[in-house]
């Protein structure tokens, strides 16, 4: 959709904001998005919203197709930070400090940049965001999963592979306001260190056979997906293990009438550290054993009679 999607990387005209409203009176009470967002060169298409300025200014270009996840932190009724992803793939930070003014109560910033200047991925799905198990971890952080597919057409079969993300964001109690404090990464070279946001580089592959840790992931991982396959739901994650489903285009089947119908697979992997956690029993030995499947070319394990991995 050229109204929504720049894969140019030119600023959209619709959609890459947020509003915040009062749930009685419809009050806007904060808007969130790009002050220069009607500055492109296509005169003919006039924004309204380019009058009026955002109250938080943040370089957000793409739209924002999936509803953004609301977090309390602390469990006392009240919003913490919220979190947002546009199709392009730019992960959005928002911290809520209920110390301050309403007009100063929300500051904010890019942590994630997923997006790629040759692979297209489009990222639908809400954000699943979960604090991890320190007890399992070792580690008080946020896991924020997400997985890439263009579901606007799941029958097609890109050139590139769609991936699950699982981004750690160590600050899950807030961080200390500065230049830096959505930069996550730093970076040092000729004796200058910069920041900047996570990017798909930071975020080394993983799979059951080579699962990777914190310790060697400290900004999180993916897992690659086969050619054509898609995450077109959100995922859930509960007692440290993320369930998420994908469409397989050309893997379930031929209908009554000759098409396709497609397939479907189910994960469930560990948020630490990716490795899938569906095992089983051997019956003699009482071993688990990951299923009876075999692994792929990604390091995923099929159990191709039940499409598990």
């Amino acid at each position: 959709d050229s109204a929504t999607y720049k894969s140019t990387g030119t600023v959209s005209d619709y959609g890459n904001a947020i509003y915040i409203i009062d749930a009685q009176s419809g009050t806007l009470l904060h808007s969130i998005g790009n002050n220069d967002d009607d500055t492109d060169a296509d005169t003919s298409n006039a924004n309204p919203r380019a009058t009026r300025t955002h109250s938080l200014n943040l370089p957000m270009m793409d739209s924002i197709p999936a509803t953004p996840a609301v977090i309390d932190v602390d469990g006392d009724g009240a919003v913490d930070i919220i979190f947002a992803i546009d199709i392009r793939g730019h992960v959005w930070r928002l911290d809520v400090d209920k110390t301050e003014p309403l007009a100063t109560i929300i500051d904010g910033g890019m942590i994630a940049n997923l997006s790629s200047s040759t692979d297209n991925r489009r990222f639908y799905n809400q954000l699943d965001v979960s604090r991890s198990n320190f007890s399992l971890t070792n580690s008080d952080h946020l896991n924020i999963s997400i997985g890439s597919g263009y579901r606007a057409s799941p029958s097609s079969t890109e050139t590139f592979r769609n991936n699950m993300y699982v981004i750690f964001d160590d600050y899950p109690n807030g961080n200390t306001p500065g230049t830096d404090r959505y930069n996550y990464v730093s970076t040092t070279a000729s004796g200058s260190t910069t920041f900047g946001p996570i990017t798909a580089s930071d975020l080394p592959l993983t799979s059951t056979a080579d699962p990777k840790s914190k310790e060697k992931a400290p900004h999180g991982f993916y897992r690659q997906l086969e050619l054509g396959e898609k995450s077109l739901q959100k995922s859930i994650t509960f007692n440290n293990t993320i369930v998420f489903t994908t469409f397989v285009p050309n893997g379930g089947g031929n209908s009554v009438c000759g098409g396709s119908l497609g397939g479907n697979r189910a994960y469930a992997i560990d948020a630490g550290s990716g490795a899938s956690v569906l095992t089983e029993r051997d019956e003699t030995t009482d071993e688990p054993i990951l299923h009876d499947g075999t692994e792929d070319a990604y390091g995923n394990l099929v159990d191709t009679d039940r499409n598990i991995v």
